[in-house]
């Protein structure tokens, strides 16, 4: 599976000088730690040293963000109005659903979920069943 990983750069003039920070950000890491990604401003700000109390940055979140050498389903969600931080969040999030599942349908039953829809079904319903109930609000 190809990672996703994206360069991001933010090109903004500040006090009479042109500047372009950037960095390469993998997107996969953020998910599995945060199961979402962070604001790719900020990540750009603090990867390049720029203080968060300063009118540069405060200038620099002006700016377009430009993104680059995107590799894995991440360039999917790159278009010219920018990237779809909250589309790809989603598609990740059903991408790893999947794959638990089809462990699950493998170890347990010895079936591909896309041989059986009925077993697809199943375990999409109890793992819903299982997000809602850890959802909901405790207490009488």
């Amino acid at each position: 599976m190809t990672k996703n990983l994206m360069k991001i750069s933010l090109p903004f003039s500040f006090k009479g000088a042109n500047l372009r920070p950037g960095c390469t950000i993998d997107l996969d890491r953020h998910m599995e730690r945060d199961e979402a990604l962070p604001c790719l401003y900020t990540h750009i700000a603090d990867d390049c040293g720029i203080d968060p109390y300063s009118h540069q940055r405060d200038v620099m979140m002006m700016g377009t963000l430009e993104f680059d050498e995107v590799t894995g389903f991440a360039g999917d969600f790159v278009h010219e109005a920018g990237f779809d931080s909250e589309g790809f969040e989603r598609e990740w999030l059903e991408r790893r659903l999947r794959r638990n599942l089809e462990g699950i349908a493998l170890r347990y039953m010895g079936k591909a979920l896309a041989d059986d829809m009925a077993l697809n079904d199943a375990l999409r319903a109890a793992y819903a069943l299982g997000s809602d109930r850890h959802r909901a609000p405790q207490g009488r």
